[in-house]
């Protein structure tokens, strides 16, 4: 290992130098800086957190499609039920929010901390 304040490019012919005079038949291989060992080190790791963060990204996604997909559903079978409040004068606000709420209420009740919850913690 040597340490250089002068780029590494120009120090390994005078490493390959003082290696000789001192023992010639001293083979100088695989000479790299230490960015380069760090980085060769790391990137195991750099690519196991990228495909996780991939697969993150994905799950989010496919979370967000079948929460989508359900609140359309359940949208669709109270078609009748939005069309009558709308005809009795309900404002387009309050039935998003009517529709929304209930699906978040039911995203709740499907969420881990919902589960793992005793069930007579329940206010509903």
């Amino acid at each position: 290992m040597v340490r250089s304040a002068l780029p590494p490019e120009s120090l390994l012919p005078s490493l390959r130098g003082a290696v000789a005079a001192i023992d010639p038949g001293l083979p100088l291989f695989d000479v790299r800086t230490m960015d380069d060992v760090v980085r060769a080190s790391l990137a195991r790791e750099r690519f196991l957190l990228a495909l996780f963060a991939l697969f993150a990204a994905l799950a989010i996604v496919l979370a967000a499609i079948g929460v989508y997909g359900v609140t359309a559903d359940a949208t669709a079978v109270r078609r009748r039920e939005i069309a009558v409040r709308m005809a009795l004068g309900a404002r387009v606000r309050d039935v998003v929010r009517l529709t929304i709420g209930r699906e978040l209420a039911a995203v709740a009740v499907a969420s881990p901390r919902a589960r793992s919850e005793p069930s007579g913690s329940a206010t509903r």
